[in-house]
């Protein structure tokens, strides 16, 4: 029985069992993406749907077997033994269960296989798709209103503490905290409205993402304070992290006098067996330490002028 698709017709096999041959005439009107393939690598597709044409992108022949379209095409994301998993399935009223996705489309799929039999104990493998495209856009939607912060598309308060409590007692010691609160948002608020505000907050944002490396975890955590956690990093690594900050900010106030950031910086490091809240709490102190040494400094130099 042929799928009649135009252009894609020469690579389908004809079925001689009455039951398959209405099965093909059932899926050639499904909106399932559905394909039955050979019973052997590479899995040739002996039958495609017009759905399964779309969704795979097929433009014409000749169509790849499956275990190369799947493999050129997207990537499987649920299971590292696809091929032997494929390869290995032949059990009846059993399924093989796994997800890909389109590495181009941002497509995702979960493709599921059974085994249909075909007289004299001619096996095929019955292939759908059943598309969690709209789905996966769903959970990525929640997933950035949960964990990131939608002024600064930093990483929010939620997500630095899920990461504090996944490390705790993990690999990643020595951990450092680096803790930075803006100076006078609140004056700059009152004075000059909310939005020099958002914008001085979203420039200490952006100097921060680009001081810290990928595995650095970057959180605005309320309204003037942000917080670095740094897994596998020492204090000294941690003092080097800080240079490059204030490396950063010095190049942006200079390129920027009409809009100069300043705010205060603390840090700590926990070691193996150590405390994070109390790394991070040492962290704060040491934070509010400088806001008021740079206040009386800043305060002894207007009385001396």
């Amino acid at each position: 029985m042929k799928t009649m698709i135009p252009g894609i017709n020469k690579h389908i096999m004809h079925f001689t069992d009455p039951f398959i041959q209405n099965f093909t005439l059932v899926l050639n009107s499904s909106p399932i993406p559905s394909l039955i393939l050979e019973n052997k690598k590479p899995f040739k597709i002996s039958y495609i749907n017009g759905a399964g044409v779309d969704w795979f992108g097929i433009s014409g022949e000749p169509i790849p077997p499956f275990l190369y379209l799947v493999q050129e095409k997207f990537i499987n994301t649920s299971s590292i033994f696809f091929e032997e998993d494929l390869n290995n399935f032949n059990q009846i009223n059993q399924s093989l269960t796994f997800e890909i996705n389109d590495k181009f489309q941002k497509k995702w799929g979960t493709v599921s296989i059974n085994t249909i039999i075909q007289p004299p104990n001619n096996k095929h493998l019955f292939c759908q798709i059943l598309d969690t495209s709209a789905l996966r856009s769903s959970i990525t939607t929640l997933n950035e209103m949960c964990f990131y912060d939608s002024l600064t598309n930093l990483y929010n308060r939620n997500y630095f503490h899920m990461e504090l409590k996944r490390n705790e007692g993990g690999r990643a010691f020595p951990i450092s905290f680096i803790f930075i609160d803006a100076d006078n948002l609140k004056y700059i608020n009152d004075s000059f409205g909310h939005e020099k505000g958002d914008e001085l907050l979203c420039n200490i944002a952006g100097i921060l993402q680009k001081c810290f490396r990928k595995e650095d975890v970057v959180a605005r955590i309320g309204g003037d304070e942000f917080v670095v956690f740094l897994p596998n990093c020492n204090k000294e690594q941690v003092n080097q992290a800080i240079c490059r900050v204030d490396k950063r900010l010095k190049f942006f106030n200079k390129n920027n006098p009409a809009n100069r950031i300043s705010f205060s910086v603390g840090w700590a490091t926990a070691n193996k067996g150590d405390d994070l809240i109390s790394a991070l709490n040492e962290a704060d102190i040491n934070m509010l330490k400088n806001k008021r040494k740079r206040k009386t400094q800043l305060l002894f130099t207007e009385k001396k002028n």
